[in-house]
């Protein structure tokens, strides 16, 4: 998946491991979807970064900054791109 595919271990990686062996409960929606309280417009960003293995932020035209974005990376466990 996406969320796995070419990436160190993180957030993503153990959440679906752990699931899928039982050994960690994760919340879910009414709709049986995995729920993470986290910022959802900001993720767009690092999906795409996971599925493209770029970054492509103007942080001049989106409303939030670069240090805000390595928060949740490193929420995440994600390295951010030098």
């Amino acid at each position: 998946s996406t969320l796995t595919m070419n990436q160190k271990e993180n957030f993503f990686t153990l959440l679906l491991k752990h699931e899928k062996e039982g050994t960690f409960a994760v919340t879910k929606d009414e709709e049986g979807f995995i729920f993470i309280d986290r910022n959802g417009k900001m993720f767009e960003y690092i999906l795409e970064y996971l599925r493209t293995g770029e970054f492509h932020i103007n942080f001049t035209k989106t409303w939030f900054n670069e240090k805000q974005i390595q928060q949740e990376l490193q929420f995440y466990g994600i390295e951010y791109p030098e």
